[in-house]
């Protein structure tokens, strides 16, 4: 009876070490997923083969950031079956995931269902800013829940020659039969044109006032329009969505520039692989190749890339719209006395739609890191001491046109989640 008791206390002892063990490495999957660090999530996750229902979240979510949304939204459901009924503190990032899922997928109607269930839990929580936040997101799915998926057809591969502007570099883009040059930015959640470049090009104007936020932290109202087919060399994407901003809230009065349009991530995406050369040439294949580096993964709709400085991998938002690279508030912090020493002081003016603002900088003149195995530096880059939109508030940085001209041809692939600098 004894040796009962004791084997009996044993199993009993192993059974709560395993679960503690297991409530710790779940501890660090929350904390990975709540900083933003996806690809540390990723590799942690890839530790378990169990199916809990925590784990059908985080799953949920690697799924997502690494654009398999098909298993992103069966692991998200299940998730939320085996929740129905029970109050948990992931049930709205899971929501929100699940929204973002559908919304990438271009199912608006599903993506506006979900964000209505999100207004209805964060008002139940007294969240009025995510309340606002949602609703703005619900009016934008509503209001395209009638327009068709976005899709793309290849008539063969596509060579294509770049300009450039005094902003970033321009893609010709045909919109009834009209061959027109867009600002092509990775940073753009939304394709993006003026009011008169919409009418100009005839897209079909949709009446839905909605507030967009931008790097200087300002709202600005939008409407909203629709592309029914646009020619990226010899690719057609169909259906595709545009946010439309008054004319002077896309001017630069700085430099008196005025933007008129641009392609934005969803496009860009749906083009699967895309291959940039130093000289301005860009290829379209009409099937992506495989890549093993999976060092490309998405936060809503933007790109992140992984870069490794002083033997620590970081992640940065990645924007060909940006002319120049910037360090965020979490490179300062973790280099801090490095930076001071080395950098000077002095403000920086921040510009998006809708205005500018000076916000505690420095500049450092050499900062190498590197990309997919291949070596890049930053020169009289600003490292910003203060946050402006959430993405620096979690992430080191957002890499731009300096970086990529560093490089004979950079190539992005979406179905591989890859960036291979050569």
């Amino acid at each position: 009876m004894r040796l009962r008791r004791i084997v009996s206390f044993t199993l009993i002892l192993i059974a709560f070490i395993h679960s503690s063990a297991a409530a710790t490495d779940y501890t660090k999957l929350k904390e990975f997923y709540d900083r933003k660090q996806y690809f540390d999530l990723r590799d942690e996750l890839s530790n378990y083969n169990d199916q809990t229902t925590e784990l059908l979240f985080y799953r949920g979510a690697v799924s997502n950031k690494f654009n398999r949304l098909s298993s992103a939204i069966s692991y998200l459901q299940n998730y939320l079956k085996r929740m129905r009924g029970k109050n948990d503190a992931r049930l709205a990032d899971c929501y929100e995931l699940l929204a973002n899922s559908y919304l990438r997928s271009y199912e608006y109607r599903k993506a506006a269902g979900v964000y209505k269930t999100l207004i209805a839990l964060m008002k139940e929580k007294g969240d009025s800013g995510k309340v606002l936040a949602y609703e703005n997101a619900f009016q934008i799915c509503s209001a395209f829940s009638d327009v068709p998926r976005q899709t793309v057809a290849f008539d063969g591969d596509s060579k294509i020659t770049l300009s450039r502007n005094i902003v970033g570099v321009q893609i010709p883009i045909e919109i009834n039969g009209q061959s027109v040059p867009f600002i092509f930015d990775t940073g753009a959640n939304i394709s993006t044109v003026t009011a008169s470049f919409a009418a100009k090009l005839g897209l079909k104007i949709i009446e839905a006032s909605i507030l967009v936020g931008s790097i200087t932290g300002n709202k600005v109202k939008s409407r909203l329009a629709v592309a029914p087919a646009m020619k990226i060399g010899n690719a057609t994407v169909r259906n595709v969505v545009f946010l439309v901003f008054e004319d002077k809230d896309l001017l630069i009065s700085q430099i008196n520039f005025q933007i008129n349009a641009i392609v934005g991530f969803p496009v860009i995406e749906a083009l699967k692989e895309i291959t940039i050369t130093r000289g301005g040439e860009v290829f379209i294949p009409a099937r992506a190749g495989k890549r093993a580096d999976q060092n490309l993964c998405l936060d809503d709709l933007t790109p992140l890339i992984a870069g490794v400085y002083k033997g620590k991998r970081l992640a940065f938002t990645f924007d060909t719209g940006a002319n120049s690279s910037s360090l965020y508030p979490p490179f300062f912090k973790a280099y801090e006395e490095e930076i001071k020493a080395t950098g000077i002081s002095q403000p920086e003016k921040i510009t998006g739609a809708g205005g500018s603002k000076d916000i505690p900088a420095y500049r450092v003149d050499n900062i190498a890191m590197t990309f997919s195995g291949r070596e890049a530096r930053l020169t009289s880059v600003k490292v910003l001491t203060q946050e402006t939109l959430d993405n620096s508030r979690y992430f080191y940085g957002n890499l731009g046109q300096d970086l990529i001209r560093q490089f004979e041809k950079m190539t992005l692939n979406f179905e591989a989640m890859s960036i291979v600098f050569e």
